[in-house]
């Protein structure tokens, strides 16, 4: 049976970390090599389906090995119809400062984010907070906070994406 898993990656910014799908891809073909078993993986951007600036989606897959969505939402109130299509296990990378409604200021959504990821079946071991921003609450100890990453740190988003699909596969 093959691997199935949704990253869902809430960022306001998402353009700029659509490479993140690619990296992923890159990851599942050397997991795959490294099994002997060396396959490229389809990479597949389903965004048509969206409203436009609301996100994007990308399918990666390997037939009969793995199959992965990499979901980007813009806001952290994830629409129905994305989570209409989450597949397997879950794994959440929360950007967790959001623009105010004057879109001024940012604002915490730490609170609102987790709970959300939670509803949707996330354990805190596949939740990541990933932000740019320290402060704003950040540095104060969240309730069953899970595992940080700041986004100026080179590679560990990586890490965390290669770690989650060796359990995977």
């Amino acid at each position: 049976m093959p691997c199935e898993l949704t990253i869902i990656h809430v960022e306001d910014e998402y353009p700029e970390y659509l490479h993140l799908a690619s990296n992923v891809r890159v990851m599942i073909e050397d997991l795959c090599e490294v099994e002997g078993q060396a396959q490229m993986a389809d990479l597949n951007d389903l965004s048509d389906s969206l409203e436009k600036g609301t996100g994007a989606i990308y399918e990666i897959h390997i037939p009969g090995k793995i199959y992965c969505l990499y979901i980007f939402v813009r806001d952290e109130v994830i629409p129905q119809q994305i989570i209409d299509q989450i597949k397997g296990r879950r794994l959440f990378v929360l950007d967790v400062l959001r623009p105010d409604a004057t879109g001024t200021q940012l604002t915490s959504s730490i609170s609102k984010s987790l709970d959300c990821a939670r509803e949707l079946g996330a354990s805190d071991s596949d939740i990541v907070l990933f932000t740019a921003h320290r402060g704003n609450g950040l540095d104060s100890p969240v309730e069953n906070s899970p595992r940080r990453i700041g986004k100026e740190t080179n590679g560990e988003i990586d890490e965390f994406f290669a770690e989650k699909l060796i359990e995977c596969l």
